[in-house]
């Protein structure tokens, strides 16, 4: 069996450790670490050709640690976090900011992406791309550290993975059961056209865009315990899968006798949504920041 190369296995650990701290995802992912993988022993060659120059002989064998060329490499990127962090950041610019006369475009991949960067502390902007279509919305996560609610230097990948595994699993009990109850007003709505004497068309006339909406909430819902998904993008998901579904419930309300709605009927699925999905990112953060605070 053949022995295990050093360089190949720091270099994997080192590439492996800011994987596990990269919020990106997808293809950009995959290259980014890639070409990672590439600089690290590009620079590790480039050290002991200089330590080859330096002491006048090529090593023939492994260097000695305080000469090993692929430490000094790894050690010449930074902490994996930070290097993380900053890759994030750049990844996120070339993604983020693709604009139309200036206004953010966010209709290209990445929902997830944009839905956790909607509820991310260790982000500073307060002002992100929307999530669907072109426009800017709110970073809650960087507004709750700004009311000093939160502290990012408390925050890391750890902290909320026990968020999501813990407390965030009522959260994703919420958004299941969210999805539910629009399943069974969209059924409720078809009982009450009936009772209505609106039969044919009209009947089912809410129903296909009910049982999407449920779908796609259900699909979030269920994204929540992929622990394929960084720790960021499965705390969100569930909350706008409630979002989506009150909203959808709301929608599904004040039908008059005639088959209509009012104008401003189901308007309470909003405010109603937004609270719930306040309670299902922030909620399991802060529970989870206060544990470790006990512990």
């Amino acid at each position: 069996m053949t022995a295990p190369n050093p360089v190949d296995e720091d270099i994997a650990a080192y590439v492996a450790e800011v994987a596990r701290h990269l919020k990106a995802r997808g293809p950009a992912r995959r290259q980014a670490l890639a070409d990672l993988e590439a600089a690290l022993r590009e620079t590790a060659a480039g050290y002991a050709v200089a330590h080859a120059e330096d002491s006048g002989t090529r090593p023939e064998g492994p260097p000695a640690a305080a000469e090993d060329p692929v430490a000094a490499a790894v050690a010449s990127f930074g902490s994996a976090r930070t290097y993380a962090a900053e890759l994030d950041e750049e990844l996120r610019t070339e993604r983020r900011w693709r604009t139309i006369l200036g206004v953010p475009n966010s209709l290209a991949a990445g929902v997830l992406q944009r839905m956790a960067a909607t509820f991310d502390p260790s982000d500073p902007h307060v002002v992100v791309p929307h999530v669907f279509g072109i426009g800017w919305a709110l970073n809650m996560g960087a507004v709750a550290v700004r009311l000093g609610l939160l502290n990012p230097d408390d925050l890391d990948d750890e902290l909320l993975d026990e968020a999501v595994d813990g407390p965030g699993r009522w959260a994703r009990a919420m958004a299941w059961t969210a999805a539910g109850a629009l399943t069974v007003a969209a059924g409720a709505s078809v009982s009450g056209r009936r009772r209505r004497g609106l039969t044919g068309r009209a009947a089912w006339a809410d129903v296909p865009g009910a049982v999407g909406v449920a779908a796609a909430a259900a699909t979030l819902a269920a994204l929540g315990a992929d622990r394929e998904l960084p720790p960021g993008q499965r705390l969100v998901a569930p909350a706008y899968a409630t979002l989506f579904a009150g909203i959808g419930v709301a929608s599904l309300t004040g039908l008059r006798p005639d088959g209509s709605r009012s104008k401003w009927s189901g308007w309470w699925g909003l405010p109603l949504g937004t609270v719930l999905w306040w309670a299902a990112t922030y909620g399991p953060v802060r529970a989870a920041v206060d544990r470790a605070v006990r512990h």
